[in-house]
């Protein structure tokens, strides 16, 4: 089969690998132009970005008035905070980055074709568009996944391209900054980035690992020297978040099924056992280690199956290697080229799916009329709130609208994702924030319309706002004007 596609069928291969990567940049552009987006995160993430460039802190202290911090690391908000200075405010700007870096991924492998020869390195593009496509909306998305696996692929780019017989040291410093740039995303994301530190700095020696690490380190650190960024108040509410949430048994089923994909190395890794070299084995070996070490993490509260999709390139690298090693070498490439194909089949219905639940018409209507009441309120603060309905629900999806607000200038102190993971581990909700209510420091409110304010209950079965804060609100606020699927909720005084 592999001899038929190298003899005839190269340009075929090349030609099925940039099809499936435009299939992704397909999607990627209609989710662009989408005049909404698909998860309540990422509204938030654009809104704290934006805030970035107006010189507002990211993270806050738990007596804090603002209940906006997602302990992302900062790296999360600095990327959109460059595309907004580049390009402006928007909800396409606010999705650019993440929908980029989800084309780039595939596209890395078919441009290291000369490590693998073209037909291989189509094949392992393959599979990697068939694993950004089957993880949508999770790969495209502009939390910071679709960035962690582009820096993983490209310190596997690195890595593979470079000499075993020389010391490589502007490589390890590459390899070391990608790593240092995805902890700056994510904490755990060094996990991802432990195989290739083995297998590249295996031979070479425990000074180069050991400064692969401490320059990953400094990387990973460097932001934090800005005043936007405070270490202390990111460290203190991410360990309170890390520590306050048990394992999920339930979540336990769908992230080991999902698993099952990233031990495709496995197959080849066998077969090729007595001509892989001791570096290549502890490659594997650590590799096995990481996904053990994630599947609990995954199955956390607020975790979830796509903690292991920064895998992927890992696998795909290993599948390569082995299938070179291999005395079976057709029947582990055929594994590599099925694979693709299985992971493309399982793919279709989630594309299906998440294009048949964007809404456009009713996200374009939503969109303007926002947009609306920012014109015919101008000069009045305005933030979003929330409404009573379950955080899921159909009003719930109208507060992901909230970053146009403070694009358009207005604060941004309050959100419900914040709000429910403090009553969830029994953070009491800050008197500052409920002064800050009291007093009204925002002028109008837009609540999801004929709703109770602020009596949503979150993912957790738990209210996602304090009574006490609900009734200040009630007290300070009164409803005056409704909108299609707004009501506007104004000062009293």
């Amino acid at each position: 089969m592999v001899d038929i596609l190298s003899r005839h069928g190269t340009k075929l291969a090349v030609f099925t690998a940039l099809l499936a990567i435009a299939m992704i940049a397909v999607i990627a552009g209609l989710y662009l132009a989408y005049p909404g987006y698909a998860d309540h995160t990422e509204p938030s993430v654009a809104a704290l970005s934006w805030r970035l460039l107006e010189g507002h802190p990211v993270y806050h202290g738990l007596e804090a008035p603002d209940r906006t911090g997602i302990p992302y690391g900062p790296l999360s908000y600095g990327i959109h905070a460059v595309i907004f200075a580049l390009f402006g405010g928007s909800l396409a700007t606010g999705k650019l980055a993440g929908l980029a870096a989800a084309i780039s991924a595939p596209l890395f492998f078919l441009i290291g074709w000369r490590c693998w020869g073209l037909v291989y390195a189509s094949a392992a593009s393959l599979l990697a568009s068939g694993f950004v496509l089957l993880l949508i909306p999770f790969s495209i998305w502009n939390r910071p996944d679709p960035f962690i696996v582009l820096f993983v692929v490209i310190a596997l780019w690195v890595m593979s391209s470079a000499d075993r017989e020389k010391p490589e040291w502007t490589r390890t410093l590459i390899i070391a900054i990608a790593g240092g740039m995805a902890v700056s995303l994510k904490v755990h994301a060094g996990i991802y980035f432990v195989p290739i530190a083995f297998l590249h700095c295996y031979g070479r020696g425990f000074t180069h690992f050991f400064s692969l690490c401490l320059a990953g380190a400094a990387v990973a650190l460097a932001p934090f020297a800005f005043s936007a960024f405070s270490l202390a108040d990111y460290t203190v509410w991410f360990s309170l978040q890390a520590a306050g949430k048990a394992f999920s048994p339930e979540a336990y089923g769908p992230v080991l099924k999902k698993a099952l994909l990233y031990l495709i190395p496995a197959l080849v890794f066998f077969p090729a056992l007595k001509s892989t070299g001791k570096g290549e084995k502890i490659y594997f070996l650590s590799y096995i280690a990481g996904i053990l070490v994630l599947i609990p993490l995954a199955a956390r509260p607020g975790g979830g199956h796509y903690y292991l999709y920064p895998f992927f390139p890992l696998a795909i690298d290993m599948t390569l290697r082995f299938s070179g090693n291999s005395r079976y070498k057709r029947f582990s490439t055929t594994i590599l080229l099925v694979a693709a194909v299985f992971v493309l089949m399982l793919s279709v219905p989630v594309q299906k799916r998440f294009l048949r639940n964007l809404d456009w018409p009713l996200a374009a209507s939503i969109n303007a009329e926002v947009k609306d009441i920012i014109t015919r309120f101008s000069g009045k603060t305005i933030e979003m709130g929330y409404g009573e309905k379950t955080a899921g629900g159909a009003s719930y999806d109208l507060t992901y609208y909230k970053s146009l607000l403070v694009m358009a200038g207005n604060p941004y102190s309050l959100d419900a994702t914040v709000g429910a993971e403090m009553l969830k581990l029994s953070i009491a909700f800050p008197e500052a924030a409920i002064e800050r209510i009291r007093a009204c420091k925002t002028d109008l409110w837009l609540v999801p319309k004929d709703e109770a304010p602020f009596a949503m209950w979150s993912y957790y079965g738990e209210p996602a706002f304090p009574e006490v804060f609900r009734q200040t609100f009630l007290d300070a606020y009164k409803k005056s004007t409704s909108f299609t699927y707004f009501d506007i909720w104004v000062c009293r005084e």
